[in-house]
């Protein structure tokens, strides 16, 4: 029997990010070839029998099952929200599909194809390791090919509808993109009105909070690094964004919506992480001071961490790398119109 490197292995799963230590270096981006071929290969298979085939092809490299599973269950949840695949209910289980395929025109060069198609005649354009969505030359060579397979054909705006589904948010509406600041108005208004209400009470040193003049990346709320600092007198008074921190490893944190007046602070539970990042955006576009994202040498830097919802709309024109907030572009044109209706301004 002939022997094969790991590295080669990996290669035949359509999977090059690991090194030597594969768990390592796992991650969304390097299982997503293999996770998306075994979803599309066996229609209506359930999560359960996505784990035990992906588990099976990466069993000689001695992965640890607990691990391989936890990054198998990430892989699935982008698939989902990406669009790219659906969960349909059947007795008793949830199962599997592959999304009807669709192909998005984001330039006069760059397109992005979802969804289960494999046609070797395409145009593909060469990306990094890092990226999830397969992208094609927007050429007139490419859209015949697709059109003899009757592939739906959809702009950029379109499939953030799709992806919303009435809904970006716990609360947020959203029934056209182009009401994206209008519906985020109403959503912060209420919130506002919501905290007014709420019951003062003692500085609690447990909170961690945003410093709301200082600018830069985000850092870190469980260190108190970067644009973070705990609640206390010397903070001047005011509307903040903030977090509670877990007391334990299986308790999620409490986000919060602040104001801080003199000795005593009023707070407001935030449903959850994504809520609360929305509100950070909808604070911004309504009060005209804009979170920034630095672009340059066809590299972008986005300083606060985003909505799922905008991050998934960004990575149709941009590939997410390692590093925190950096993002490869792609499409330069439909990248800054999408942070730009997002209420973010170029530093």
């Amino acid at each position: 029997m002939k022997s094969i490197t790991q590295s080669a292995y990996l290669q035949n799963l359509g999977i090059d990010v690991f090194s030597e230590s594969p768990i390592d270096h796992a991650s969304i981006d390097g299982l997503l070839p293999l996770v998306r071929r075994v979803v599309f290969s066996n229609p209506l298979i359930t999560r359960r029998g996505v784990n035990q085939r992906v588990s099976d092809a990466l069993r000689p490299l001695r992965l640890e099952d607990n691990e391989t599973k936890e990054w198998i269950g990430k892989v699935l949840d982008q698939l989902l929200s990406m669009n790219e695949i659906v969960e349909l209910y059947e007795p008793g289980r949830k199962v599997f599909v592959a999304a009807r395929p669709c192909w998005i025109k984001l330039d006069e060069f760059n397109a992005v194809l979802l969804g289960d198609f494999e046609d070797t005649r395409l145009s593909l354009r060469s990306t990094d390791s890092h990226d999830i969505v397969r992208r094609f030359f927007s050429d007139e060579k490419n859209v015949q090919i697709l059109r003899e397979n009757d592939i739906e054909m959809i702009s950029p705006e379109d499939w953030s509808m799709r992806l919303s589904r009435g809904k970006i948010g716990h609360e947020i509406e959203l029934h056209r993109f182009s009401d994206l600041e209008s519906s985020l108005y109403h959503f912060w208004s209420k919130k506002k009105n919501d905290l007014l209400l709420a019951l003062p009470g003692p500085l609690d040193d447990r909170i961690h909070l945003i410093d709301k003049d200082t600018e830069g990346f985000w850092g870190s709320y469980k260190n108190v690094t970067g644009r973070w600092r705990e609640l206390s007198e010397r903070i001047p008074d005011g509307l903040y964004f903030g977090v509670r921190p877990s007391q334990r490893d299986y308790e999620e944190p409490s986000w919060l919506l602040l104001e801080k007046q003199a000795d005593h602070v009023k707070v407001l539970p935030v449903y959850d992480e994504e809520q609360w990042r929305w509100l950070f955006l909808a604070e911004k576009i309504i009060s005209g001071q804009p979170n920034r994202y630095i672009h340059k040498d066809g590299q972008l830097y986005i300083t606060i961490p985003i909505p799922k919802f905008v991050e998934n709309l960004l990575r149709l024109s941009a590939s997410k790398q390692p590093q925190w907030g950096h993002w490869k572009i792609i499409s330069e044109v439909s990248a800054v119109s999408l942070l730009h209706s997002c209420g973010f301004i170029n530093s």
